[in-house]
């Protein structure tokens, strides 16, 4: 039994449309599925720990970076270490950042007319070994970030509806006005450092933020993290770095540091957000975040 988990919300309810031609491939292959829908925040990583103790034969999110952590995370749950069962992206959210990173087309999203084709490499079990990380034993599969980004993130909720797909753009400004640099101790395989930062992303995957590619470097196959650490700047030149992100020249700045690890933990003087592949978590004082090599395996594009 295949369980399709479903966020009937993600992409404006996109999602929805692209049931029907789920359910559809599959009953023409004979897979037994059954689909389930997330009525509110964490569900979906429920909804994964229950159908992994169920024996599924396959897991399916059909949603946006947000469901696909969720998800992840529940089955990182139940298994502990390697995860059994594998795990499918039906990806209809408003990043799809993950997705970017990981199939051959780069094309954001999954139309309707690619579905049929995406179930047939699930009918005949093709998958690839990819990489998780933990944080603080919650595992995620993109990118985590701590400082401005998360907040950008937190406040961009507000925005989406009278700004739609500038909503990013627009509490990047804002937030940016209001964001003070943060104090830090950090621990990298051992060797301690401490200092001020603007944003601290901790990276599997590439990609973050509707597209921004924070980490070319990134690997989600080299079993380790790359940590993208931005040091304390001031509102100006905060501004100026946007522009950079967007062309990808940010790598050359004298800001940022990028460093490949194991195991990587920050300290923070003051409580503040961690972001995990868009969802929040608010409070995080500390959070040690370790490499999970190719943990999980996912069906190909």
């Amino acid at each position: 039994m295949f369980h399709i988990i479903v966020n009937p919300m993600a992409g404006k309810g996109y999602s929805n449309a692209l049931v029907p031609p789920i359910e559809n491939a599959m009953r023409e292959r004979g897979m037994a599925f059954t689909v389930l829908y997330t009525r509110a925040p964490n569900e979906a990583k429920i909804l994964a720990e229950s159908a992994c103790r169920e024996n599924s034969e396959g897991i399916i999110a059909v949603g946006g970076d947000g469901t696909v952590q969720e998800a992840v995370c529940g089955m990182h749950s139940f298994f502990g270490g390697n995860i059994a069962v594998p795990f499918g992206i039906v990806p209809c959210g408003s990043g799809n950042d993950f997705w970017l990173a990981f199939a051959k087309n780069k094309k954001r999203g999954d139309g309707i007319d690619r579905i049929d084709g995406y179930i047939n490499n699930v009918f005949e079990k093709k998958t690839r070994a990819v990489d998780l990380i933990s944080a603080n034993g919650e595992a995620f599969i993109n990118i985590a970030n701590i400082g401005l980004d998360a907040h950008i993130v937190k406040n961009a909720a507000a925005l989406k509806k009278p700004f739609k797909g500038k909503a990013y753009t627009v509490s990047a400004l804002l937030t940016i006005l209001r964001f003070k640099t943060y104090a830090a101790k950090i621990n990298i395989d051992g060797r301690l450092r401490g200092g001020r930062y603007t944003l601290i992303a901790v990276c599997n995957g590439q990609y973050y933020g509707g597209g921004m590619r924070i980490s070319p470097g990134a690997d989600i196959h080299d079993g380790q993290l790359t940590v993208c650490l931005i040091r304390g700047m001031s509102k100006l030149r905060t501004f100026m770095l946007f522009p950079t992100l967007l062309a990808e020249k940010h790598t050359k700045l004298n800001v940022i540091e990028y460093i490949n690890c194991k195991n990587f933990s920050v300290d923070l003087s003051n409580p503040d957000l961690l972001c995990m592949d868009g969802n929040l978590f608010e409070g995080c004082s500390k959070v040690d975040f370790s490499v999970l090599p190719e943990a999980i395996n996912i069906f190909i594009d």
